[in-house]
C-alpha cells in the first residue's frame, strides 16, 4: 500500500480530514487494527517511539525518512504542542542553532 492509498483510507475512516487529524481520529484508528498496523509500517523509518499522531502527520506531510539536525545529524522528534506543532525542528538544541 502506498502513501496515497493509505491517506485515502484514513480519510474514508474519518481519521483525517482536509484540516488534518480529526478530533476522534486516534480513537477511530484504534478501532481499525489493520489500518493502525499500516500506519506503523509506513512510518517505520522513525527512529524514536513516535506516537500515532506524529506518525499520521508524517504520512500527511509526505515525510519518508527520519528528520535530523542539520548541524550535528542527531535525530529530531516532532513537536506536538505550541505554535510549531506537527513539525520537525531544524536543529536539535540551542547549541546547534548557535553553531550553524
Amino acid at each position: 500500500m502506498n502513501n496515497r492509498q493509505l491517506l485515502h483510507l484514513l480519510r474514508e475512516r474519518g481519521i483525517i480530514s482536509n484540516e488534518g487529524i480529526t478530533t476522534r481520529g486516534i480513537t477511530n484508528l484504534k478501532k481499525h487494527p489493520l489500518l493502525w498496523q499500516k500506519v506503523i509500517e509506513q512510518t517505520c523509518f522513525l527512529q524514536y517511539n513516535a506516537n500515532l499522531r506524529a506518525r499520521i502527520q508524517c504520512i500527511i506531510q509526505g515525510i519518508i525518512e527520519q528528520p535530523t539536525c542539520t548541524t550535528c545529524g542527531k535525530i529530531v522528534k516532532m513537536r506536538t504542542t505550541g505554535q510549531f506543532r506537527n513539525t520537525f525542528p531544524t536543529y536539535c538544541s540551542n547549541k546547534c542553532i548557535a553553531n550553524r
